[in-house]
């Protein structure tokens, strides 16, 4: 798990710094800056891989990652990319593990119409199915259908659960040339394409195969998973993926969704914010008892109708993790 996070000289990231626990969700106006700081979690993976990400626009960045016992520093000067342990493509035996930090997946933005596409071959691995957006999602089911039975059990029952029975079963059928089709039997024995499912049902189910995975990654990194979701659904989606931090898997999510604000923690939300548009990112983390001063107001209720500077205003006493540029 990635427990602190420094990141200098990256878009608006001028200089911040922030603790992370199991489960985080980013919320902030447009443009300030948590798409970009998902990215950067990503550099130390592509970096291993030999495929580092080259910044544009700027001559000097750098990440600090820290887990619970390993540190990791990437910078970005002179046009060349350096590491501190050096040489961490190629991992001496007894020397460090940081597989930590090659383990955290890109940023994943599901869309329905791509998880209710046929799965092609090759798609079961969980690269893939980030970078389409969930394409392959029928393919994850037939992995764990294949690899452990009490997981490919525990997707089906979720999909019973959350439709109170009226989807019975997900089947992927076979190859008919596009690829393996995926469709639902209902509680009438109909079966339906997945194309005719609703798309918050398309997204739960995706949110399964991920969760019910044999290799979870150690930090899963989620864009927006409100899209297209009933708001009483996403307290369910929110419970489901706090299952995988039972398993060690750290979430790191953003979100525009009050109602997803609703099912989480105080002490889970970090504030992004940007007090002039050339200013850089600031990053605050709501306090435990912020309910305490909420009088009776939900977080989501009080982020609908004043926005980051109202969840803000009401903590005069809470310090920011790092000051905007100049101040």
């Amino acid at each position: 798990m990635l427990t602190r996070v420094e990141i200098k000289g990256f878009k608006c990231l001028h200089d911040v710094s922030t603790d992370l626990g199991p489960f985080n969700v980013l919320i902030g106006p447009n443009d300030s800056g948590k798409s970009s700081f998902l990215q950067a979690l990503t550099w130390p993976k592509h970096r291993h891989r030999g495929h580092p990400f080259v910044p544009s626009g700027a001559s000097d960045v750098s990440a600090a990652l820290r887990s619970r016992n390993q540190r990791l520093v990437l910078s970005f000067e002179a046009g060349k990319w350096t590491e501190v342990p050096a040489g961490f493509r190629r991992p001496k035996v007894g020397g460090p593990d940081l597989s930590t930090f090659f383990s955290v997946t890109e940023p994943i933005m599901l869309a329905p119409t791509e998880i209710a596409a046929p799965s092609q071959r090759g798609t079961g691995a969980l690269d893939p199915l980030i970078e389409t957006h969930g394409r392959g999602a029928g393919a994850h089911l037939a992995r764990v259908a294949l690899g452990d039975r009490e997981r490919y059990e525990a997707i089906q029952q979720g999909m019973r659960d959350i439709t109170e029975g009226r989807v019975l079963e997900v089947v992927v059928g076979e190859d008919m040339g596009s690829g393996y089709p995926l469709s639902f039997r209902l509680h009438d024995n109909t079966v339906i394409p997945a194309k005719e499912l609703s798309q918050g049902l398309l997204m739960y189910f995706a949110f399964l195969t991920i969760v019910h995975r044999d290799d979870p990654p150690s930090t899963l990194l989620i864009e927006e998973p409100e899209n297209g979701v009933h708001p009483l659904r996403l307290h369910e989606i929110v419970k489901l993926l706090r299952t995988l931090t039972e398993r060690d898997v750290q979430i790191v999510m953003t979100t525009h969704s009050p109602d997803l604000l609703n099912a989480c923690k105080p002490e889970e939300v970090l504030v992004f914010r940007r007090p002039t548009p050339e200013a850089g990112t600031e990053i605050h983390r709501l306090p435990k008892d912020f309910e305490r001063h909420a009088m009776r107001s939900t977080m989501g209720e009080i982020w609908a109708s004043t926005g980051e500077e109202g969840l803000l205003d009401m903590l005069p006493a809470v310090e920011p993790r790092i000051q905007a540029e100049g101040e």
